[in-house]
């Protein structure tokens, strides 16, 4: 109930122009109701705005939702959102992240 109430909420901001509500609003949009399209679009919404933090969570939130679909095809994209997640995080300095990262993505070392 609260989180349809903020998404509620970030969507009218969203409507309203705010330039750092939509970033938020597309990445909750995509966390309530997973698809890769959806996690595409906040990404790049969040690119946009350059909230790289938000954009490294958008990536690693799709290739997780990807590597639980479990099939071939999507544990290739899934790496993909990893790794660039890794990047955004590396980047933005959040050098603990980037270590739990690699202690959970053998792919990343």
């Amino acid at each position: 109930k609260l989180a349809n109430k903020c998404l509620g909420y970030f969507k009218s901001l969203s409507k309203l122009g705010s330039p750092n509500a939509t970033p938020i609003y597309h990445f909750m949009k995509a966390t309530a109701s997973p698809s890769r399209v959806k996690y595409d679009e906040a990404i790049s919404h969040c690119e946009e705005a350059r909230m790289v933090h938000l954009t490294a969570m958008a990536n690693e939130r799709c290739g997780a939702f990807l590597s639980d679909l479990g099939n071939d095809d999507n544990d290739d994209a899934s790496k993909e959102y990893i790794v660039a997640a890794y990047w955004m995080y590396h980047d933005w300095g959040a050098s603990s992240k980037t270590n739990n990262m690699l202690e959970r993505h053998s792919f990343l070392k």
